[in-house]
């Protein structure tokens, strides 16, 4: 059997429900999600982030979309992949994202919080353990900070 047959659609052709963007619609898997955006595919479905964990972007699974996944579970699979679930970015797509988080001053979340104006004068003046202290943040943290500010870390070299 090949692919074509195997993911082909049983019961109809499947259209983009209607909706505006902000609505919020019961999704079947994830609640009450917000619709944010809309697939590059074959078949547009809506983007929504889920109301309870707004960090993530979803395909929302109403109308149309949830009849055709409980109606055709085999093909479940080929209608998703229809909408593009998985689909990497191209090259150009992850450079226009990654300029645009830029510009809006986005950060990595594993790169944890900015450093203020602030911290970086306490990191420039004061010791290690007082700089820990007074910011709440590791004595791992402020030692390569102190480096990058050019300020030595403060113990002493064996001669």
């Amino acid at each position: 059997m090949q692919d074509s047959d195997r993911f082909k659609l049983r019961y109809g052709t499947y259209k983009t429900p209607k909706f505006e963007y902000g609505d919020i619609v019961s999704d079947e898997i994830h609640g009450e999600v917000r619709i944010v955006g809309l697939t590059d595919a074959l078949i547009p479905w809506p983007i929504g982030q889920p109301l309870n964990d707004r960090s993530r972007r979803v395909i929302v699974l109403f109308d149309d979309l949830a009849e055709a996944v409980k109606q055709e579970a085999n093909q479940a699979k080929g209608i998703l992949r229809a909408c593009n679930v998985g689909r990497k970015a191209s090259d150009e797509t992850r450079k226009k994202l990654s300029e645009a988080s830029k510009r809006r001053g986005a950060r990595p979340p594993k790169a944890g919080k900015a450093w203020s104006e602030h911290e970086e004068e306490l990191a420039r003046t004061l010791p290690i353990p007082e700089v820990v202290k007074l910011t709440g943040r590791t004595y791992s943290a402020v030692l390569p900070r102190r480096a990058k500010l050019g300020v030595p870390d403060g113990r002493r070299r064996k001669e």
